[in-house]
């Protein structure tokens, strides 16, 4: 919530949700903030919750530099014509890219961040290997010569 006033402080507008509710536990309302730009929370920080942050691009390339203008890379999606948004999708920096889909990967493929936003993976089979140690045992000669 922190994170959604600072952003409104510096700028940004409040679409929908943004207050907390009364009653006990945790529970944060589906958030969208426009207007978000750099120097505000909701563009330079990870948000954990269900705020989504809409910032504008004038064209593609606009969008490449805005996608890639973070330390953080997790997950990303890119929708439109299929080749001009995989095209897209090979230049961003992020860990796991969805073309006309959500970011989760294919079933077995590993879940990885990039950038500040995780290191190693896991799921999948490389995933998997993370946990594993590769060893080397190497036997000298018998005196029989095998």
């Amino acid at each position: 919530h922190q994170q959604v006033r600072d952003s409104v402080d510096k700028g940004a507008r409040i679409a929908c949700g943004g207050s907390l509710l009364g009653g006990q536990g945790y529970y944060y309302p589906a958030t969208v903030l426009t207007d978000v730009k750099p120097g505000q929370p909701a563009y330079d920080e990870e948000l954990f919750g269900p705020v989504a942050s809409v910032i504008r691009a004038e064209d593609d390339e606009d969008a490449m530099r805005i996608a890639n203008d973070s330390r953080f890379g997790l997950a990303a999606s890119v929708w439109g014509d299929p080749d001009r948004a995989e095209e897209i999708a090979a230049r961003m920096t992020a860990g796991m890219i969805g073309v006309n889909r959500g970011c989760g990967g294919a079933d077995g493929s590993p879940w990885v961040g990039a950038l500040e936003s995780g290191y190693g993976w896991h799921s999948g089979k490389y995933g998997h290997r993370q946990f594993c140690q590769i060893r080397t045992i190497s036997r000298g000669r018998s005196k029989d010569g095998d």
